[in-house]
Formats: C-alpha cells, sequence, structure tokens
C-alpha cells in the first residue's frame, strides 16, 4: 500500500495491519507474437513503424501501445502508479509522453475505479542495422512486482526512410534492410534499379504489373516494388533466404505472411 496515496489500515491491539493483494496482467501486449499474432486493438503484439511521421516531423516512428489491467480495481480515489519501460534498440531513441520516465498512474474505467494503466512510448527514427527490429520486451513494474510480455517491431516494406544507403541512396526499405541483414543473400555490390524486369500493366492501376501468368492469381496486381521484391524472395534457387531475419511489413514473419514459398 505504500505506492498509493492513502492511508493504512492497522490494528494497535494485536499490532496487525491490512493490505491490499492485486494482480497484474499485460492486456497489451499479449499472448507470443510469432505463434499468436495480432496487429490492432487489444492485445496487438505486432507493431510496425510509420515511414514518415508528420506529427514527428517526418521521421520514421513506430509507437507502442501499452496497457496493464489491475485486479480488483484500485477504489475510494486514491492515485497509484506504476512504471512501464521497452527494450531499447541502438541508435534509436525512446520517447515517451510529457518526456517522462515511463511511471503512469492508473486510469478509471468507471466511476472513481482505476483498473488500468497505459502508455504510449515511441521508437523514434529506424534503427541503423535489420538486426535493429523484432522481437523486443515490455515491462511492467507496480508495488515492487514486474511483469513482462514479448512484441515485435517490424518496418514497411515499400518505404525509403531508412538511414543514407552507401551504394544507392533512395532505395526502399526492403532491400536496404535485407541486404544489410543477410536475409536472402543479396550480394554487397548489387545496387538498387527501378528497371522494369516483365509484366504487362494492369487495366485496373497503371501502377501495377499483371504478374498472374508466372505467379499465379495470388499476385496478379503487384506494384512495381513488389514485383522487384518478390522476384528477390523467389529466386532461392540460388539464395540462402533466412526467413526468420525479415522484419519487413508484408513478411515472411507478419501476421499473413508474405514470401517465398516453401
Amino acid at each position: 500500500c505504500s505506492i498509493c496515496d492513502g492511508e493504512v489500515a492497522s490494528d494497535a491491539a494485536t499490532d496487525s495491519v491490512e493490505i491490499d493483494v492485486y494482480e497484474i496482467r499485460f492486456i497489451t501486449p499479449s499472448g507470443d507474437p510469432a505463434g499468436e499474432p495480432n496487429t490492432m486493438g487489444l492485445g496487438q503484439n505486432e507493431f510496425t513503424y510509420i515511414d514518415k511521421s508528420e506529427a514527428d516531423g517526418g521521421v520514421p516512428v513506430a509507437c507502442i501501445n501499452l496497457n496493464v489491467g489491475i485486479d480488483p480495481a484500485i477504489s475510494g480515489g486514491r492515485n497509484c502508479k506504476g512504471k512501464f519501460t521497452i527494450s531499447g534498440i541502438e541508435g534509436v531513441e525512446i520517447q515517451r509522453e510529457d518526456g517522462g520516465d515511463g511511471e503512469v498512474e492508473a486510469q478509471e474505467d468507471i466511476g472513481e475505479n482505476k483498473n488500468h494503466f497505459v502508455a504510449h512510448p515511441k521508437y523514434k527514427n529506424y534503427p541503423p542495422h535489420n538486426s535493429g527490429f523484432g522481437r523486443k520486451t515490455a515491462s511492467f513494474t507496480f508495488a515492487g512486482a514486474t511483469i513482462e510480455n514479448d512484441f515485435e517491431v517490424f518496418f514497411p516494406k515499400f518505404g525509403n526512410n531508412h538511414p543514407v544507403c552507401p551504394t544507392c541512396e533512395g532505395c526502399p526499405n526492403w532491400f536496404y534492410y535485407w541486404k544489410d541483414g543477410d536475409v536472402c543473400s543479396i550480394p554487397d555490390f548489387v545496387v538498387y534499379t527501378n528497371k522494369t524486369y516483365y509484366g504487362a500493366y494492369s487495366r485496373r492501376n497503371r501502377d501495377t504489373f499483371d504478374i498472374a501468368g508466372r505467379f499465379g492469381e495470388l499476385y496478379a496486381e503487384y506494384g512495381d516494388d513488389e514485383l522487384r521484391a518478390r522476384l528477390v524472395e523467389r529466386n532461392i534457387s540460388r539464395a540462402n533466404y533466412h526467413p526468420e531475419l525479415d522484419w519487413c511489413n508484408p513478411g515472411c514473419q507478419t501476421a499473413t505472411p508474405y514470401g517465398p514459398e516453401e
């Protein structure tokens, strides 16, 4: 009860003290992001960067929604605090609301009862390397007890706001990070090109190629970058492909898998 504003009930005759016992649990994120992926709402455990967040000056930002429930609800108008933390990423700033340290007060649900804690920290800027994405851990500490739940962080496949590429400035995120992380054996000397390889323009989208004849109806309407990315992914006859290193969205590890067939 030392973490809440209020008086401790005591009995001097028996030298006893009444204390409140609470159960805390992660609502968001929850579950295993690999086995039970969730991309939105309560329980979300997969988070994807916004390539250019206008609200943050046009830099890449990933907002991590955190929500912890407490049972029973805190009553009597007391103010109780807990503290969230998330895994750090090399070269990436963690930005918290109001510039705080992750400490938040319990929030009300109905009336004066407070039954959850909420925070929305942000990863600001992309990591310099592919290894910066992937599985992270959210922690919450309340009254000396700490709980944890993992989540995963992805980059948008067709953005291009990554750190400056030394060989082909302006290349898409998928090319930059796949090459950096040796995801599908893109050689160091290879540079990105806007060249169109093959395919016919779709009648419904002038910037899209109809490659259903080659890849089947599932790939009937791929954009230019999608086609190039797909060609790299599918060239598995000579490529050493590591789907477990693919942190793009859509990609091999997102809730809706997108990658070369086995």
